[in-house]
């Protein structure tokens, strides 16, 4: 049941940003939330934020400047 709600949130999160709904960034930080609570884990929300942020924080930072720069470059 997890394996299919995580394929189910990584095609929201690549559709939403496809049809432009949401910015990267956004996505990146509501998507998993909504799911968090949609699964009834909302309570322990915070620990994971706080986990998730020290695990993949280079990830993200990573992303973010590839964004930009592929960004720039077809500008």
């Amino acid at each position: 049941m997890l394996t299919i709600l995580g394929f189910v949130m990584i095609a929201t999160f690549l559709v939403l940003i496809m049809m432009k709904k949401m910015s990267p960034i956004a996505a990146l930080v509501l998507i998993p939330a909504l799911f968090c609570v949609a699964v009834g884990q909302g309570a322990r929300l915070g620990d994971y934020v706080i986990e998730g942020v020290g695990n993949l924080a280079p990830t993200a930072a990573m992303l973010m400047f590839a964004i930009v720069y592929f960004g720039v470059m077809i500008d």
